[in-house]
């Protein structure tokens, strides 16, 4: 039964952590969502926490949804600030959102340290440099 079913592909939503800096020109760190699909996807609901240890002791945080209405082809759009701390942990980001009739679900998970070890990319159609998680 299980065969009957087409399971509609999530691939192509990335989550990306970019440098920016806040209005006090300190450097933070900006998580969005890159859309590398050929097309346009809708209704876009994340699912953000984080887990893991920081200086030995055992950390999780806050469960935080986010919305976002709609993601072009090449689209980034932040949705939350990496807290330094955060970097230390392992994020997990549910995704799920509409792309035609279809609803898709993808989890992407973002190890501790990810931001400082990968290399760096340019994202999307902006002049944005950062990591990506695929």
């Amino acid at each position: 039964m299980k065969k009957d079913f087409q399971i509609p592909s999530a691939e192509g939503m990335c989550v990306a952590i970019v440098a920016d800096k806040d209005a006090d020109g300190k450097k933070i760190w900006s998580v969005g969502l890159f859309n590398e699909r050929p097309e346009a996807v809708f209704n876009v609901i994340i699912n953000a926490s984080g887990s893991g240890f920081i200086k030995g002791k055992e950390k999780q945080t806050a469960k935080v949804r986010f919305l976002i209405d709609e993601l072009q082809p090449g689209e980034f759009k932040p949705f939350e600030i990496l807290v330094r701390d955060s970097i230390e942990l392992t994020n997990t980001y549910w995704i799920t959102f509409f792309s035609g009739n279809d609803l898709c679900d993808k989890k992407i998970q973002v190890p501790p340290k990810y931001v400082m070890l990968q290399k760096r990319e340019r994202i999307g159609h902006t002049n944005k440099v950062g990591v990506v998680a695929r």
